[in-house]
C-alpha cells in the first residue's frame, strides 16, 4: 500500500477509535450511577437504534454523493461530540454526557461504510484484505488502549487529557478535509444525480433487501456474535464465579480481574501480531472454509468456556477463539466489497455493519439466564448459537444462492 492518503486515513481512523473506546466503556458506568438503571438502558439502546440508522444512511449518501463528505461530516460530529462531553463533565451535566456519546456514536456509525467503502474503491483485491486486516489491528490497539486511558481520565478530568482530545479531533478533521481525496468516480457524481438521490433511498434499502447472500451473511454473523461477544459479557463474570481466590502463574499472583484482564489483553495482541499472517494465509483457503470453521471453533471455545475450572482451561479457550477470529480477519470485509454493486459498495457495508448493532443488543441477554441455567448452560447455548452460524455459513456458497444472486446482483445495479 504506497498510497499516503491512505496511511492518513489509517491514522484518522486509529483516532476515531480510540476517542469512541475511551468513553464507551465508562459512559455505562457513569449513566447508572447518574440515572436509574433501567432509564440508562434505555437511553443506550436509542443510541444503538440510531447508530444503525445512520449507518444505514451513512452508506447511501456515501454512495450518492461521495466518501469524502461523509467522512468529513463524521469528523465534525466527533470534534462537536468531544467539545461536548469536556463542558459537560466539568459542569456536571449528564444530558450534555449523554448527547456527547450519541453525537459520536452516531458519527462513528455513519464513519464506517464510508471508510471500508473508501479501501474498495482504491485497492485492488490483494491490497483490500492487507488494508481491512490492518484496519482490525487499528481497532483492537483502540480496543486495549482506549479504556485505559479512559480509567485515568473519565472521573478526573485532568488538563492534558482536554488539549489531547481536542488536537486528535482537530487533527481527524484535517485530515478529512486535506487529505482524503475523493476517488475519481465518485468525484464525477453530476448534480442531477446528487439531486435526486434523495427519492431513490428508499428504493435502494429494499433492493439491498433482496440480495440473498448479504441477508444470509448478516443473520449468520449475528448468530456468531452471540459467541464471541461472550469474551466480554460472560467470561468476566464466570471468572469471578469460579476464580474467586487468587491464583499464581510463572510465580507472580493475579485476582479474577486481573486474570480476565491477562484473557482480554492475549486476545488483542495475538491478533495484532498474526493478523498479517493470517490475511496472507487466507489466500490457501477458501472464504466458505473460513466463514465456516471460525464459527465451529467459535462454538468450541463456548465450550471449553462453559466448563472451565483453571486458567490453564480459559487460555487455552481464549487461544481457540482468537484463532476463529483470525479466520474471518480479512475476508468478511472482503466478502462485502465483492459481492456489492459498483455503485452501492457502502450501501452493502452499512447494511453489514448492522450485524454489531443487532448482536449488541441480543448478546448481553444471556447474562438474564445465568441464575436459571447457569454459566455452563449460557455458554452451550452461545455455542449452540453459532453452530446454527456455521450452518447459515454453509449455506451461503450453495450453488442455487449464487446462481440466484447473478441475477438479482445485475437487477440491483441497473435499477439504481
Amino acid at each position: 500500500m504506497k498510497k499516503n492518503h491512505m496511511r492518513w486515513r489509517f491514522f484518522a481512523e486509529g483516532i476515531q477509535n480510540t476517542l469512541f473506546y475511551m468513553l464507551f466503556p465508562f459512559i455505562v458506568l457513569y449513566l447508572n450511577d447518574a440515572w436509574n438503571p433501567y432509564l440508562a438502558s434505555f437511553a443506550l439502546a436509542i443510541i444503538s437504534i440510531l447508530g444503525v440508522i445512520s449507518g444505514i444512511w451513512g452508506g447511501i449518501f456515501a454512495d450518492r454523493i461521495g466518501r469524502k463528505p461523509m467522512m468529513i461530516s463524521s469528523s465534525i460530529g466527533f470534534l462537536v461530540a468531544t467539545i461536548l462531553f469536556i463542558i459537560g463533565r466539568i459542569a456536571g451535566s449528564n444530558i450534555m454526557v449523554f448527547g456527547s456519546f450519541g453525537l459520536m456514536s452516531i458519527a462513528y456509525s455513519s464513519y464506517i461504510p464510508a471508510g471500508r467503502a473508501y479501501i474498495s474503491d482504491w485497492l485492488d483485491e490483494k491490497e483490500q484484505k492487507k488494508a481491512y486486516v490492518f484496519t482490525y489491528q487499528i481497532f483492537n490497539v483502540a480496543v486495549t488502549l482506549g479504556p485505559l486511558i479512559g480509567s485515568f481520565i473519565f472521573d478526573s478530568m485532568p488538563i492534558w487529557f482536554i488539549g489531547t482530545s481536542l488536537v486528535s479531533v482537530l487533527t481527524l478533521v484535517y485530515i478529512s478535509l486535506w487529505k482524503t481525496p475523493e476517488f475519481q468516480v465518485n468525484r464525477k457524481l453530476g448534480n442531477e444525480e446528487r439531486m435526486n438521490a434523495n427519492g431513490k433511498f428508499t428504493k435502494a434499502v429494499v433492493l439491498i433487501g433482496k440480495d440473498k447472500r448479504l441477508s444470509i451473511f448478516v443473520v449468520a454473523s449475528v448468530f456468531a456474535a452471540q459467541a464471541f461477544m461472550q469474551l466480554e459479557i460472560l467470561l468476566p463474570s464466570t471468572l469471578l464465579d469460579r476464580l474467586s481466590e487468587s491464583t499464581s502463574i510463572f510465580g507472580f499472583t493475579i485476582n479474577a480481574s486481573q486474570n480476565y484482564a491477562s484473557l482480554l489483553m492475549t486476545n488483542g495482541i495475538l491478533v495484532i501480531i498474526l493478523g498479517s499472517m493470517a490475511a496472507r494465509l487466507s489466500s490457501k483457503y477458501s472464504t466458505r472454509f473460513g466463514f465456516v470453521g471460525s464459527s465451529v471453533l467459535y462454538a468450541f471455545s463456548m465450550v471449553i468456556f462453559g466448563f472451565s475450572q483453571n486458567y490453564i482451561g480459559f487460555f487455552i479457550g481464549v487461544l481457540i477463539l482468537t484463532v476463529a477470529e483470525l479466520l474471518v480477519v480479512s475476508t468478511q470485509d472482503s466478502y462485502i466489497a465483492g459481492i456489492a454493486p459498483a455503485n452501492q459498495k457502502a450501501q452493502y457495508f452499512a447494511a453489514a455493519n448492522i450485524r454489531y448493532s443487532i448482536s449488541r443488543i441480543f448478546a448481553p441477554q444471556l447474562l438474564a439466564f445465568v441464575p436459571l441455567i447457569r454459566h455452563e448452560g449460557a455458554f452451550l447455548v452461545a455455542a449452540f448459537s453459532s453452530l446454527i452460524s456455521a450452518f447459515l455459513f454453509f449455506m451461503l456458497f450453495q450453488k442455487s444462492i449464487l446462481a440466484y444472486n447473478s441475477k438479482v446482483g445485475q437487477s440491483i445495479s441497473e435499477k439504481i
